[in-house]
């Protein structure tokens, strides 16, 4: 699995006041639709999201977009006063990668990008 962190800074606290969420149905219809997102609002002002490219099934990218809010809060408790933001998103998608190995009889996967709005930065991690 590849993973990177990159800070976007200057993005300023009104971009997390407009943030919404849009998915549209490919060409196979909304009853095949795999992708799903996550928009949730953190204490202090944090805007977390995550874009979810569900492949051969929609179990995994609906499994991660439940569940990372829970993954970013448990990875931010696990780190030391140094830690970071982009720390904090790569813990969650270790651990919602851990979640969906145990998972059983799942044959489909997901592509992620996830990020947050922290003050005025844009942290990502793909």
């Amino acid at each position: 699995v590849q993973r990177g962190v990159d800070v976007v800074r200057g993005w300023g606290p009104a971009a997390a006041h407009a943030a919404s969420t849009f998915l549209a149905p490919g060409r196979r219809g909304m009853d095949r639709m795999e992708d799903f997102t996550a928009l949730e609002r953190l204490e202090g002002g944090t805007l977390l999201f995550g874009v979810f490219d569900g492949h051969g099934g929609p179990e995994v990218s609906r499994h991660c977009s439940l569940n990372l809010k829970r993954s970013f809060l448990a990875a931010a408790s696990g780190l030391g006063p140094d830690g970071s933001p982009g720390d904090a998103l790569q813990g969650a998608l270790q651990m919602l990668e851990v979640q969906v190995m145990k998972m059983k009889d799942v044959t489909c996967g997901t592509t992620a990008l996830v990020g947050c709005l922290v003050g005025g930065d844009l942290v990502s991690c793909a």
